[in-house]
């Protein structure tokens, strides 16, 4: 069988092998309403079962059974792993190309600051022509009621980074020393939109720039929001509209964005 047949996503490849009119189509130098003809189906074999078969991996013929589809673009037929990434899965951010668009993590699309990120947060952030950036949640973590930094008393080893690229660390490092329950940091590492669990709270300079393009995001308050940013054992950085920058005791309740990188 010629491989050309195995176009992507085709839902039934078939080979009319001689058209029945009286016409020679099939080269053999014979009417063709003197030849036999048949329809070949082209099966792909569907190892992980996700109902999307592999391009490389052919059968023809009449159906061959369980573990074999019409549909081809699937891109990981592995059994038992494979199952989770096909074209109908959801592209989240792990490193993978999960729904076969050949983009790993949505990277491939030049974002513009406002538009709708891989995680269909807002872009308020990018570098690299659009290619990379960070996107910030819809709303407010825990809405309007806000929450601690927490752990006031303790200072956070590493948690200190204030610029771009730094808030997904000091989140690591607050969560493994801080134990507190509901604080910023656990909500935002929490946070979970369009199938993307990697937020976090931003470094210092992260909520600066995000608070910038504030009227673009939607949805803030003119109160105070926590970035991730200690600056000891009892207060952490804060900034708003109505308090601009200021070192706010752990303890007491603020605000708090997620954003995410891409």
């Amino acid at each position: 069988m010629n491989n050309k047949l195995a176009m992507y996503g085709s839902v039934v490849a078939t080979l009319l092998l001689a058209a029945c009119n009286s016409d020679e189509n099939n080269g053999d130098g014979e009417s063709d309403k003197n030849d036999n003809y048949q329809t070949i189906t082209l099966w792909f074999q569907d190892a992980d079962g996700d109902g999307f078969g592999d391009p490389a991996t052919t059968f023809t013929g009449d159906n061959p059974g369980a573990g074999w589809v019409t549909i081809n673009n699937d891109c990981d037929d592995t059994p038992g792993t494979g199952s989770a990434i096909n074209p109908n899965a959801v592209d989240v951010s792990d490193g993978v190309d999960n729904n076969c668009d050949g983009y790993i993590d949505g990277i491939g699309i030049n974002y513009v600051v406002g538009a709708e990120g891989p995680a269909t947060g807002i872009v308020f952030y990018i570098t690299d022509d659009g290619l990379h950036g960070l996107e910030a949640a819809p709303a407010d973590l825990n809405g309007s009621t806000g929450m601690a930094w927490g752990c006031k008393g303790l200072a956070i080893t590493g948690a200190d980074a204030s610029g771009i690229g730094a808030g997904a660390q000091n989140t690591v490092d607050i969560l493994a020393e801080c134990n507190d329950a509901g604080t910023a940091a656990k909500l935002a590492n929490a946070y979970l939109l369009n199938g993307y669990n990697d937020w976090f709270l931003p470094s210092f300079n992260e909520l600066i720039q995000m608070y910038g393009q504030r009227n673009i995001v939607g949805g803030f308050s003119d109160s105070s929001y926590w970035s991730s940013t200690e600056d000891g054992k009892d207060s952490t950085y804060t900034f708003g509209a109505n308090s601009g920058v200021a070192v706010t005791l752990k303890s007491v309740s603020r605000r708090a964005r997620a954003i995410r990188s891409f």
